[in-house]
């Protein structure tokens, strides 16, 4: 689905925690693409009152920006950069690290 003139939505079918298909926004420069989750699943944990901002859950939230290769910009808005060469895997990683986040707040025993 076409935003705007510079994004686009593409819906994928992974849920997250509340059962909503997972959405990665893409905005095309002359050669790469920026994609982004637009902010969503940082600022859905943390209005769950979910805290990432220490503790385990900001190791492991580090830790899958790391191996999966993704920014944080703002600290709330996971992106990514890609060529059109390696476009396909850096929108896997960037869906990937989306699941890994969200089922952060399923952390029952993570110390804040």
């Amino acid at each position: 689905m076409t935003l705007n003139n510079e994004w686009i939505e593409i819906e994928t079918p992974y849920l997250d925690r509340h059962n909503d298909c997972l959405s990665i926004y893409v905005r095309r420069y002359e050669n790469h693409f920026e994609l982004t989750d637009g902010g969503y699943i940082i600022n859905d944990l943390k209005m769950s009152g979910c805290s990432l901002d220490k503790g385990q859950r900001h190791v492991i939230l580090l830790q899958t920006l790391n191996a999966f290769g993704i920014k944080l910009l703002n600290d709330e808005i996971l992106t990514a950069y890609a060529s059109l060469e390696n476009f396909p895997v850096k929108k896997h990683n960037l869906i990937q690290a989306m699941l890994t986040i969200n089922n952060l707040a399923d952390r029952r025993n993570a110390r804040d």
